[in-house]
């Protein structure tokens, strides 16, 4: 294990919250990576915002400002004063996709943590379909896109990273790019090394590695109003390849968590319908 991986799963331990485990609000940490999304967030923020009021337990919105150049900062603050249950991080430069998740997880207090763009292509909505499925039991909801809307260079690189996925572990994941919701007593201690846009799948593969019972179901996908994806290039999409294939061969693709009790923060001892969710992805 390399020394930054180290560092981080000795720094997860040592925050871990007191009471009730790795989580101190019984609810949702909705977790937004944002990096020159000014147009968008108002929108992004006020959908999750009203969504989240309309689920039962405590929630959160955490919002990692990532170095962003536009107006985000001044967007952001002026949305924690309108939102309660807005809480706003910030990184003095941009660190990239892969960092302002680890930093999202670190600080979600949220007993499940829900990935979402803050592009305004998806919906915090989604939680009212999959929330339901972790309080059966499973520990990791992947949204499966019912229709992508990129242009045909994306769709070819997602369709091509999806099935490599497959090939190498023997199990199709559905749809690695998009919504996840996970447990965090779980989700906190996977110390991802990749720094590409692989770093969203290692931390799956690693869930999966670890026990992980995984659900899959239909999502919507809404196209991008403004701006452009980072994630365009060639060489971008050649080096998230070369760390996931490099991650299928080494020993670290079957790192155990350092707290093996995770598992006794399920609500139910056997998830429902496990085969047939299986089965539809």
């Amino acid at each position: 294990m390399s020394t930054r991986l180290r560092r981080d799963t000795a720094r997860n331990a040592a925050q871990r919250p007191g009471g009730n485990g790795w989580w101190s609000l019984d609810g949702v940490s909705v977790c937004i990576p944002a990096y020159n999304e000014a147009a968008h967030l108002p929108a992004v923020i006020e959908e999750a915002c009203i969504t989240l009021a309309r689920l039962p337990g405590e929630h959160e919105v955490l919002v990692v400002d990532d170095g962003s150049r536009d107006e985000t900062p001044a967007v952001l603050d002026y949305l924690a004063a309108r939102w309660p249950l807005l809480r706003v991080l910030r990184h003095p430069e941009n660190r990239g996709l892969a960092e302002a998740q680890r930093t999202l997880i670190r600080a979600a207090r949220g007993r499940y943590i829900f990935h979402i763009g803050a592009d305004g292509q998806w919906r915090t909505a989604e939680l009212e379909r999959m929330l339901p499925l972790m309080r059966q039991g499973y520990d990791l909801v992947i949204g499966v896109r019912r229709r992508k809307c990129y242009g045909p260079w994306r769709r070819l690189v997602s369709w091509s990273y999806n099935q490599l996925v497959a090939w190498l572990w023997g199990q199709h994941f559905g749809d690695l790019g998009s919504l996840r919701l996970a447990r965090a007593a779980l989700w906190k201690q996977l110390p991802v090394e990749a720094n590409s846009a692989f770093a969203n799948a290692q931390r799956v593969l690693l869930a999966w590695a670890n026990g992980a019972r995984v659900a899959w179901v239909p999502v919507d996908h809404f196209p991008r109003r403004r701006g452009r994806s980072r994630f365009v290039h060639p060489w971008q999409a050649a080096r998230a390849a070369w760390e996931l294939v490099r991650f299928r061969f080494s020993r670290y693709s079957r790192l155990q968590v350092a707290d093996p009790s995770w598992p006794l923060d399920r609500e139910r001892k056997r998830p429902v319908e496990v085969e047939r969710l299986s089965r539809a992805a």
